[in-house]
């Protein structure tokens, strides 16, 4: 053996010496931006270009456990064979669960290319395959949280003791920042949870939550879909919602939840229209963090938000194509892909959706799939525009007059009877959300304690799209003329009971068989 010479041995140390003082600066450095995390973008991506360069390695990847193994940054190799390997080598020693409590060992060869073939983990060993291979585990207490893992691909370039010591000990630096992060991030998604879920409880609190006897009216029709909605509390079907903007779709969907057996659980609501195309998958399905740019965290989507309980998909005929295949996949497989992730998550979750649009219309245009629309059209319930339910119209207004006067301090005295033949000779074609705004408006408008008059009603800024009114001259005119018409036709539905007929337009007998007196009808008809 030939002997080592002072000059050899001296150069020799000095190796390891300035081995030992970048190991060091590396750990230095390591801390000071574990404790500073809000620096830091992806501590994934860092931890693996920082131990490549500083170990020498071709080829590195993280892996961390979420819903399973998930390969989270990787250089220099594929990701399919990122994860053959660690499959065949790592997932052994993860437990059935990423909780297991044990200790994890590190794993160290020379010749993966043997390692494999011994395994038979692949018909055949793919050339791209790294020669040398370490991993060393990420772990807290015997909680695994993940790998991170090194190859070399040139024969004759191992990995040493050193290497992997070097490779054990920014693992365990780097464990207690991971596993802070994944406690901050589930708390953030418990506090977005339990802040939706919180503004739920103040609207309820605040007098905005569904009144249930809002569906069960003197309306022929809308005590129809009550009877509807009532039968939907036996199943967990899916519901479309039909009907023109602002007839209470949103309403009947929170009472479709309140009468199910997932009342106690979350309700839900989005706006499919009004969120950038963009972002819609994200919202709905949830994201990854470093799946697309500004994706600075983990989210969980509005679909896992509201397991067990349910999601109301208001205009959800407003999706983009590539939303409504992803839809479609969840209403089938009752699963949730985030983007950037290759793991499913399971949701149990009622679908209640809803649009103003025809989907007939748009499958013919090719902007809606023929296939989602069988999907959410198992129970169709339809929401009549307020046109179609006159005898609410007074009841409603009254109503909202009371709440918008508790709400504003504001006494009132009602309506004029001018004001009231006003409401009822409009054909609102922003239905009841029209009306409110309406009565919200000329509440402004009256003195105090004063009754709110035609002139209160500011009907001239609203829309007039709706079906219209046909003018008997003057305005004096055409509402004797409709109301002379909302009188027959209350008579008519009420086959000539004058009590019905009374309460089907909200006004007592006397001020029914007035009115009759009025325009004639008690000598020309047979009704007393």
């Amino acid at each position: 053996m030939t002997k080592k010479t002072p000059e050899s041995r001296l150069e020799n140390v000095t190796e390891r010496l300035i081995g030992a003082f970048e190991e060091l600066d590396f750990i230095h450095s390591l801390s000071r931006v574990l404790a500073n995390p809000e620096e830091l973008e992806d501590i994934d991506a860092y931890l693996r270009q920082e131990t490549q360069s500083l170990i020498s390695s071709d080829l590195g990847w993280v892996v961390r456990m979420r819903e399973g193994l998930e390969i989270t940054s990787l250089d220099g190799v594929d990701q399919d064979l990122a994860a053959a390997i660690t499959a065949s080598f790592l997932s052994g020693d993860t437990g059935s669960t990423a909780a297991s409590k044990k200790k994890h060992s590190s794993f160290l060869t020379d010749d993966l290319h043997k390692a494999f073939a011994k395994k038979k983990a692949l018909p055949s060993v793919p050339e791209s395959l790294p020669r040398a291979f370490m991993a060393a585990p990420f772990q807290y207490q015997g909680e695994l949280l993940g790998w991170i893992c090194l190859g070399r691909k040139e024969v004759g370039s191992p990995f040493d003791s050193r290497d992997l010591k070097m490779l054990e000990t920014l693992a365990a630096q780097a464990s207690l920042f991971l596993k802070n992060a994944n406690l901050v991030q589930a708390l953030r998604n418990k506090a977005q949870s339990l802040g939706r879920r919180l503004q739920h409880l103040e609207r309820v609190k605040g007098g905005t939550a569904p009144d249930l006897s809002w569906i069960k009216s003197r309306s022929p029709k809308m005590r129809h879909l009550a009877r509807q909605v009532e039968g939907t509390g036996a199943t967990d079907a899916t519901v479309l919602l039909l009907g023109e903007s602002g007839t209470g779709k949103s309403l009947v969907a929170r009472i479709v939840h309140r009468v199910s057996r997932r009342k106690g659980g979350p309700f839900v609501e989005i706006n499919c229209g009004a969120v950038p195309a963009n972002l819609i998958e994200s919202e709905l399905f949830g994201h990854k963090k470093g799946s697309f740019t500004g994706a600075d965290r983990d989210r969980q989507g509005l679909f896992v938000e509201a397991h067990g309980g349910t999601i109301f998909l208001d205009e959800v005929g407003e999706l983009p194509l590539d939303a409504q295949v992803k839809l479609l996949t969840v209403l089938e497989q009752r699963t949730v892909r985030p983007i950037g992730s290759n793991h499913d998550v399971a949701v149990d979750v009622r679908v209640i959706a809803a649009t103003n649009q025809n989907l007939q219309v748009a499958i013919a245009d090719k902007t809606f799939r023929e296939d989602l629309y069988y999907r959410l059209n198992v129970i169709t319930l339809t929401v009549p525009p307020l046109r179609e339910r006159r005898e609410e119209i007074l009841p409603l207004a009254r109503k909202f007059l009371d709440e918008l006067s508790t709400e504003t301090h504001r006494r009132v005295s009602g309506f004029t009877s001018e004001a009231e033949e006003a409401l009822l000779a409009y054909g609102w074609p922003g239905n009841v959300r029209e009306l409110r705004n309406v009565i919200e408006r000329g509440l402004l408008l009256i003195p105090e304690g004063g009754p709110v008059t035609v002139d209160d009603l500011p009907f001239a800024e609203t829309s007039s799209a709706s079906t219209p009114v046909v003018l008997q001259g003057g305005l004096k005119e055409s509402l004797h003329v409709l109301e002379r018409d909302l009188l027959m036709k209350a008579l008519e539905d009420s086959k000539g009971v004058v009590s019905e007929a009374a309460d089907r337009l909200a006004i007592s007998r006397t001020n029914f068989h007035n009115k009759l007196r009025k325009h004639g009808l008690i000598r020309e008809s047979q009704w007393k």
